[in-house]
């Protein structure tokens, strides 16, 4: 492949010359002589091929190297026109030829050349030097050459033309001679201005209009086309694209609608030649200019950048210039102020659907058949990119062609309406790129043989030609949310969830109170657990943000002006890479009767026929229903995201594998679990803005993992077990007696360093069991099998797939059986926490763990396991398949039957009878000549050979007709195995998934011990609240759990954090406050937010099980975390920066609980001062009383002023070292070093200008602020001690001199 900064075309794939190169390769006439399109219907010895390069910029000069007589025939000094000579050219005989005009030049003679016309079928022609051409007066005279005769037919075919043509007078051969069409290169020439160029507008000879010939361009190429890769520009494959366009051009100019309107490529055929024979005419030859090397005319260059790709930055080279008008921007339905849906409604109706479009009948009468079948698939899936299967390759046209074209770089074919494809093999490869951009593709398929479109046709009455086409079904719909990883897409290089979710809101006057409502269905189609539910949420849309990024949905479904704006915002916030799919509210998103009726009807939910739905749908039905198919009041809205989800998975083909599964789960808000514990719930509450502001799944700034608490924790050796470690970190547990057994289990594994290097590497070492298990479920539905586009498919890289399929079951397989060790390693330790001893031990012993010995043993021995990776099909062994052995047993009571009636035979006969025969002449009876005589009527002799007979009976052909039978049913029972054995896996599925349950909870907890390992860590003291022990948080030396790490040499400086009082509340020392707010101040860039970020990742890390970074930690649980932390504002929504701050911190205090902890940045900045300072006081002051744990930074040193002696404050602040303070009047003067430290009090001054000095603002506007500053300063000391004087006694310093003014 080229650099990238060059442009892939076809020139790149020409085998260039050196200038003084005049020696042919011949190599290159070997791969000439292999290429299909240009081979000859007779042998590859003809001078054919020199007439197919008349352009090749890469033919060099030519030399004689053998075949020329040592005594050779006087040399003529000149030959007239018509004259016949022997030519000789490198490589191949003397062949016989006629001298002719060259047919731009009008020229026979030319630098000691002649020009010739050799005698073949079709004729070809070439300048020959003159010492290598010899007068031709008969065939005879060849001898006189001195070389051998070659054998060659055409070579004997063209002495007979020539014989004839010598009985022809001279001056009448001009007829013989046939117009070829010149080169573009021979068109350059006539068009320059070189004296040898000869004016167009010569005369050409008289005489009988001749023949006029195409010529075709010859395409060097040094290596082949694999089938795995789809590449115009190399012609060694008769399936190669580039080769069809090479040669259709003709066909194309004949008939250009019929190429235009049908996918199927008509080529024209041209007889494959032997490349191994020997070459004996010339070959690689340049027709008309040997004598200097030639160049690329400007029009082949134009043609043959019709194959170029695109630039590396993506644009369009040649082939999609604007100049090139494809046929689809013609049609006049397509054309903007015309284009309608299928329903025939415009744009601007509200219920225009865009994923359909309005085809005309006329139109599609006018079409082929098979491109009539991709218009009638267009007209519902005008939205989604068609991979049109034809024969063995996914052909894409017009509109997604270009698509194709500008995203992924395939090349376009020629012609007038835009056409690009590539081999079956390529689907997964290029289905992913477009997923990845957004992109839905369908994938279709063939669903039957030409041989079953014949007897199709059969069948029919008056068929038409448009059912004398293949069938063809969309066999799948393919988005980032509907990806499964089967055999045909491709592996799944993503660890993370890619959830496909609906959502339903009901607000405003559709909901009680005004409040917002909604319900929810989501699925990982990969792994096929569904979850729905529904709930309440506030106006800020709190749960829904939650929702939304703790499972960060790729996709989304909701219906049509059926979400509100608000909504809208909170999920582009939440997940902005998502994509939305609208669907009509009416047809597409069913109402709860209509989904559990549709789910009832299908198969989906049957047991022996009879309906059962599964445990995770039962809790939304009203059991109050005779016929069970009504939802509950409160659960209306999840089904009817159910039904919407269930839709849109059977629009994508996608229903049968995922709904059979049956794994369905209530979805609650973690604020509205079921509770363990009335006091603090089962799990801590991180809302939506909490994961963000704290960057714990997802760096806010750079939008990636790297420097998020994920990140720094994800030591997991597997994907199922990354993917639950991203669980427990969004619903860190609130119960100590929980919080201790995990902190147990990570204590253990650090004590025992060995056991967990061991079981590390066999994690390390398993696949993506989750995945895996379901891919197998789908390949072995029984639905899917019976019913499925799929199922139908025709694949003719189908032995690939069944072999991958396989190999998937096997890696499976060893898996699970590698996955056995970890118990093994395990079996004799005494382990305290539970939650360990439930993930390592067996149920005999106590833990969780499955058996799976018997399992897997059957399936270790139920078929051959290297055989069937090799061969791609699997031979069951004897137990393991009913229908199979039910076909063997039957083929052996044929056997044994026939051996039975041999033996009678013998008898009979009196001597040797043997069976004879195989398939259907099988069970002959072949009898000695001498027995031969006791052959009755009813033996039919059959053949005989020396001194034996055969013969049939009516009980030998009943025994056919027996044993085909049986082996048609052995056959039946083979084909089909494959999915029977998968789907005796899939039966043990709740076996499968309790062990990599189990493996995911070991390997989270392995990452939590890796982590404590390489850092200074603690295991924190959670503390039980109760009546007589208030909340409260002590960090000593804490850490950064992301950031530390990134400092070396202890680089990172650590910090004591003390909120609340550890003490039971009797215990406290008369007059000593509680303290569950610090107000925090310090300078800009002081460490305050990372301060404050610090705390809330130690606590989340503490609740999760994970030691912490820190010489101490103790705390009570913590039931919700809250953070408003930056600034930003909602341009779209309206919304002002201090609007989004108060919206936040409105629900905050509308959530916050006596156990909650708070961290607040900076309130009230967006507004005026007095304003902001008077809303902060407020705030702080209700967090006080309510008695949550609070760190509150401020800036507002009134607000510290104002609030230092409340009971419930404690002041502290960033320190920090000022040289230079009071000394001088100019701020750049100051010299402040930040030292990151905690300590209590408060800190005077903000030092502003030192970050403005930081910042670049020029000397004399940050001296001008800082005169400004110290005048309002005066103002506002002055102000504060007038007051002070009429309440209290103040203490002044001994300096200060009051500025009366400004209270005049």
């Amino acid at each position: 492949m080229s650099k990238p900064s060059q442009k892939n075309t076809l020139f790149n794939y020409f085998v260039k010359s050196p200038t003084g190169s005049t020696t042919p390769s011949r190599g290159s006439s070997s791969a000439l002589a292999s290429s299909p399109s240009l081979s000859s219907p007779s042998a590859n010895t003809t001078p054919r091929r020199t007439a197919l390069t008349p352009s090749n910029n890469d033919t060099p000069k030519l030399k004689v190297k053998q075949g020329i007589s040592k005594t050779l025939l006087p040399q003529k000094e000149g030959y007239e026109l018509g004259s016949l000579v022997w030519s000789k050219l490198d490589g191949f005989p003397w062949w016989p030829s006629l001298v002719c005009l060259h047919p731009v030049k009008k020229v026979e003679k030319e630098n000691g050349k002649i020009h010739v016309q050799f005698f073949d079928n079709p004729p070809t022609r070439s300048w020959i030097h003159m010492k290598f051409a010899r007068p031709y007066t008969g065939s005879q005279s060849f001898e006189s050459l001195g070389v051998g005769k070659p054998q060659d037919r055409s070579w004997h075919e063209a002495c007979k033309e020539a014989d004839k043509a010598l009985e022809i007078p001279i001056e009448e051969r001009h007829s013989l001679v046939v117009e070829l069409l010149p080169s573009d290169e021979e068109n350059s020439m006539s068009e320059g201005s070189t004296p040898k160029t000869a004016s167009k507008t010569s005369k050409k000879p008289e005489g009988p209009k001749p023949k006029r010939r195409r010529i075709l361009a010859q395409v060097d190429s040094d290596e082949d086309v694999s089938d795995e890769e789809y590449k115009p520009v190399k012609l060694a494959s008769s399936e190669s694209e580039a080769e069809d366009s090479l040669i259709e051009e003709e066909q194309e100019e004949a008939s250009p609608e019929e190429e235009e309107e049908t996918p199927v490529k008509r080529k024209r055929k041209l007889p494959a030649m032997n490349s191994k024979s020997v070459l004996s005419t010339p070959s690689n030859v340049k027709s008309f200019a040997c004598d200097s090397p030639s160049t690329i005319s400007n029009s082949t260059k134009k043609k043959l950048s019709d194959f170029s790709c695109r630039d590396a930055d993506g644009a369009i080279c040649d082939s999609q210039s604007e100049d090139r008008r494809f046929s689809h921007l013609s049609y006049d339905f397509l054309k903007p102020d015309k284009i309608r849906d299928a329903q025939r409604r415009r744009p601007d109706d509200p219920e225009y659907d865009p994923r359909t479009i309005y085809v005309p009948d006329s139109f599609k009468q006018s079409l082929t058949p098979a491109m009539r079948q991709w218009w009638e698939m267009k007209i519902n899936n005008f939205d989604v990119i068609l991979f049109f299967k034809v024969g063995k390759f996914y052909e894409l046209y017009h509109t997604d062609a270009l698509i194709a074209v500008k995203e992924l770089g395939i090349i376009l074919m020629k012609g007038d309406h835009a056409h690009c494809g590539f081999p079956e093999r390529g689907f997964a490869k290029y289905s992913s790129q477009l997923i990845e951009k957004g992109y839905k593709v369908a994938r279709v398929e063939q669903t039957e043989t030409p041989e079953m479109m014949v007897e199709r046709c059969k069948r029919m009455s008056r068929p038409t030609k448009f059912d004398r086409v293949v069938e063809r079904e969309v066999c799948q719909i393919t988005s980032r949310g509907t990806r499964t990883y089967n055999a045909i897409e491709g592996d799944n290089w993503q660890v993370d969830h890619h959830f496909l979710m609906a959502v339903w809101e009901k607000c405003g006057q559709e909901s009680a109170g005004g409040k917002v409502e909604f319900g929810v269905a989501f699925v990982d189609t990969s792994i096929g657990n569904f979850q729905l539910g529904q709930f309440e949420d506030d106006r800020y849309r709190s749960r829904l943000s939650t929702l939304l990024t703790r499972y960060n949905p790729v996709e989304i479904i909701s219906a049509k002006r059926g979400i509100s704006t608000d909504t809208s915002q909170v999920w582009n916030a939440a997940c902005p890479a998502a994509l939305h799919e609208l669907v009509s509210s009416n047809a597409d998103c069913w109402d709860p009767m209509k989904t559990l009726r549709s789910l009832a009807e299908s198969d989906c939910f049957k047991v022996n026929g009879d309906l059962n739905w599964p445990e995770g749908i039962k809790p939304l039905l009203d059991e109050t229903s005779t016929l069970g198919l009504a939802a509950k009041e409160e659960s209306e809205l999840a089904i009817r995201a159910l039904g919407a989800l269930c839709w849109y998975l059977k629009e994508c083909k996608l229903d049968q594998e995922l709904l059979s599964r049956r794994c369905f789960q209530v979805y609650h808000p973690i604020d509205q679990e079921p509770q363990e514990d009335a006091l603090l719930g089962s799990h801590m509450v991180l809302d939506g803005m909490t994961l963000r502001n704290l960057d714990v799944l997802v760096n806010s700034s750079m939008g990636t993992a790297t420097g998020s608490l994920l990140e720094r924790l994800n030591r997991c050796n597997t994907a199922f077990g990354q993917r639950m470690l991203r669980h427990w970190l969004c619903a860190p547990l609130c119960q100590p007696e929980s919080i201790d057994d995990r902190l147990d289990a990570v204590e253990y594994l650090l004590n025992d360093s060995s056991v967990v290097e061991k079981v590390g590497k066999i994690l390390k070492s398993l696949p993506d069991l989750e995945r895996l298990v379901n891919k197998i479920h789908s390949q072995g539905s029984s639905l899917k099998a019976k019913n499925h586009p799929d199922s139908r498919a025709i694949f003719f890289d189908g032995p690939i797939y069944n072999k991958k399929k396989i190999t998937d079951f096997l890696l499976t397989l060893e898996g699970f059986r590698s996955a056995q060790k970890v118990e093994e390693y395990f079996r004799e330790s005494t382990i305290i926490s539970k939650l360990l001893k439930q993930s390592v031990k067996l149920k005999s012993q106590g833990g969780e763990f499955p058996d799976m010995d018997k399992e897997l043993e059957f399936f270790r021995l139920a078929f051959d396991h290297q055989q069937a990776a090799k061969e791609g099909t699997m031979i069951p062994r004897p137990g393991v398949d009913k229908q199979y052995d039910q076909a063997l047993e039957r083929i052996a009571e044929v056997q044994a039957e026939a051996e039975r009636y041999l033996q009678d035979q013998k008898r009979h006969f009196g001597g040797k009878v043997a069976f004879v025969g195989t398939d259907k002449k099988r069970f002959q009876l072949e009898v000695s000549d001498a027995a031969a005589g006791r052959a009755g009527p009813s033996y039919e002799l059959q053949g005989q050979r020396k001194g034996f007979k055969r013969y049939y009976t009516a009980e030998s052909r009943g025994l056919i007709q027996q044993m085909l039978a049986a082996e048609e049913q052995r056959n039946a029972a083979l084909k089909d195995i494959s999915r029977r054995i998968f789907e005796q896996f899939d039966s043990h599925h709740v076996l499968w998934e309790n062990a990599i349950k189990c493996l995911a909870v070991l390997d989270v907890l392995l990452a939590l011990t890796a982590f404590a390992a390489d850092q200074k860590v603690c295991r924190p003291r959670i503390v039980a609240p109760g009546s007589h022990q208030r909340p409260f948080l002590r960090l000593v030396q804490g850490r950064h759990p992301a950031h530390s790490q990134l400092f070396g040499n202890n680089e990172f400086i650590p910090n004591d954090v003390s909120i609340g009082s550890s003490l039971p509340s009797e215990a406290d020392p008369p007059g000593e406050a509680d303290h569950s707010l610090t107000l925090v101040t310090g300078p800009n860039m002081g460490g305050k937010s990372t301060l404050m970020r610090q705390v809330g990742l130690c606590v989340i890390l503490a609740q999760m099980g994970s030691f912490v970074p820190a010489e101490e930690f103790e705390l009570t649980p913590v039931d919700r975390l809250f953070t408003r932390l930056g600034a930003n504002d909602h341009i779209l929504g309206g919304e002002s920066t201090f609007f989004v701050e108060l919206s936040e911190t409105a629900a905050i205090l509308k959530h916050a609980t006596l156990h909650s902890l708070v961290l607040l940045d900076e309130l009230g900045r967006g507004t005026a001062t007095f304003d902001g300072t008077a809303i902060a006081y407020s705030v702080v002051d209700y967090l006080a009383r309510r008695q949550c744990r609070t760190l509150f930074s401020t800036h507002y040193h009134s607000l510290v002023h104002d609030l230092s002696s409340h009971p419930q404050v404690r002041l502290g602040h960033m320190a920090c070292m000022v040289e230079n303070d009071e000394e001088v009047d100019d701020p750049s003067q100051e010299n402040i070093i930040f030292l990151y430290q905690f300590v209590d009090g408060a800190c005077p001054k903000s030092y502003g200008f030192h970050a403005a000095r930081l910042a670049g603002l020029e000397r004399n506007i940050i001296t001008r602020g800082f005169q400004q500053a110290k005048k309002m300063e005066s103002k506002m000391l002055s102000v504060q001690l007038f007051r002070d004087m009429f309440q209290k006694q103040t203490s002044l310093p001994v300096d200060f001199q009051p500025n009366w003014n400004c209270l005049v």
